[in-house]
């Protein structure tokens, strides 16, 4: 477990006249206490924060929009959820919440945190670019930012409308060519991107089952995603189809006739990507380069880490004079921000 002490970095320098501080704890997520405050954890911490319909909520309360409710279908009981709507502060103890838009896809959010004179940003996955299918990104000011992400964002993409448009004539230079062009991705997010896409470049896309019912939340919370049909008979003509990861032998596949396919993700796996006729490199999120500038966006002094970032990326940060507290398992961190520097080490 590791902890750092969140006090006020615009009071004194003196730790006694502030009172105690508010820990930031890393378990197998960050957690602010002393309310339990989880954000994105594995395990239950009695309240969590849910940034995205990605995340595998824990047991207990749930704090999460609307759309990533009703994207995480059944896996939070109706009496386990409160729900927050996009930019209404509201208290949780000492803490004054604030869910703002994080761009990823729809309903994903920024816990905005503010206690005791400091605000904490919080933040999982983030879009800075104009998204394809979610609300645009706002990027609130802070004086913390709190960087949770489990997986480490690629070094480097190219914007998702490009990479979208690029396979976009893929499919149809597949289609020329008498084959079925096939897309593998995340049935959440990415699909219902990348069909957007391909129908503004008048392809029709077929998509599996579960995308299709995604696509259908989407257009309830008013992100249409126009044109886009199931998958329930071989397709013709201009038709692409979008297939769900992990798919394995489905008998799916069978009525698709001849077929290339064509891996649309974040994906550097080469025994993987070897396994398709072409790879589109496209994320939910921002690269390295782009994280770093919403790093500066947020005119934030201090970041903490989770253990999952380079100490490359750590190092790119500290160079823009930012302190960085870069959380580590299972090794023990124990530090006071107190007047924005860091105090000790345990």
């Amino acid at each position: 477990m590791s902890i750092i002490e969140i006090r006020d970095s615009k009071a004194g320098t003196d730790a006694a006249s502030q009172g105690p501080g508010v820990p930031l704890v890393w378990a197998d997520g960050f957690v602010v206490w002393p309310n339990g405050l989880g954000l994105d954890t594995l395990s239950p911490t009695g309240f969590s924060f849910i940034s995205n319909a990605h995340v595998n909520p824990p047991p207990g309360r749930i704090l999460a929009t609307s759309t990533t409710f009703k994207l995480m279908s059944r896996r939070v009981p109706e009496s386990d959820r409160l729900t927050a709507t996009f930019e209404q502060p509201f208290k949780l103890g000492p803490l004054e919440l604030t869910l703002v838009p994080a761009g990823t896809i729809p309903g994903s959010a920024q816990l905005l945190i503010n206690v005791k004179g400091t605000r904490i940003l919080y933040a999982s996955g983030v879009q800075t670019s104009v998204p394809l299918a979610a609300e645009r990104i706002r990027i609130p000011k802070a004086d913390l930012l709190i960087l949770g992400q489990k997986d480490m964002p690629p070094a480097q993409l190219v914007s998702p409308r490009r990479t979208a448009e690029r396979a976009a004539a893929w499919a149809i230079e597949t289609s020329s060519a008498g084959f079925t062009p096939v897309f593998i991705t995340q049935p959440l997010g990415l699909a219902q991107a990348l069909a957007r896409v391909l129908v503004e470049k008048g392809i029709r896309p077929r998509v599996h089952r579960h995308i299709y019912e995604v696509a259908g939340v989407y257009e309830k919370y008013g992100i249409r995603v126009e044109g886009v049909r199931r998958l329930d008979a071989k397709p013709d003509g201009w038709d692409a189809v979008i297939l769900p990861r992990d798919l394995g032998n489905s008998p799916v596949w069978k009525s698709l006739g001849r077929t290339r396919t064509a891996l649309v993700g974040p994906y550097t796996d080469p025994v993987r990507v070897g396994e398709f006729d072409d790879v589109f490199r496209m994320s939910n999120g921002v690269d390295r380069r782009g994280l770093v500038k919403y790093v500066a966006a947020t005119g934030c002094r201090r970041v903490a880490l989770s253990p999952v970032y380079a100490d490359s990326f750590a190092k790119a940060l500290a160079r823009r004079s930012i302190e960085v507290y870069h959380f580590r398992e299972p090794s023990q961190l124990s530090l006071r921000l107190e007047a924005g520097k860091k105090r000790g080490r345990k």
